[in-house]
């Protein structure tokens, strides 16, 4: 997770949803980066929209539904609601989430974890 928090912030390579693609291929091997398809802040709100909203897409690409934070292990990625930004896709670290947002990777306090996806 720390690998990808100092990298720079860029749509369709290393935004919230490839942050968390990034670390869940790190745990599990497997590369979901291919189902966040897109390249600028317009897109990725294209791709949303498709699935409804952001918990739809995530668990349309890991093929899983979302659970409770208590089900939720260090390194599952999980849906963060934050005033004004919206939700945004971030790594839950056993308390907290951590989230990739433009200026830097943000530690985001436990009750704006709504759900998350079990990876492991």
């Amino acid at each position: 997770m720390l690998e990808y928090a100092g990298e720079p912030f860029e749509w369709g390579s290393l935004d919230c949803c490839h942050f968390a693609a990034k670390v869940a291929e790190r745990i599990t091997g497997v590369d979901y980066s291919a189902g966040f398809d897109y390249w600028s802040e317009q897109g990725a709100e294209t791709i949303i929209e498709r699935f409804g909203d952001l918990t739809g897409l995530v668990s349309h690409i890991l093929n899983r539904s979302h659970v409770e934070i208590s089900a939720l292990d260090v390194g599952d990625p999980c849906l963060v609601r934050i005033p004004i930004q919206g939700d945004l896709l971030g790594i839950y670290n056993g308390n907290n989430a951590i989230v990739k947002m433009k200026a830097r990777a943000y530690q985001v306090e436990r009750k704006r974890v709504m759900w998350g996806w079990n990876i492991g």
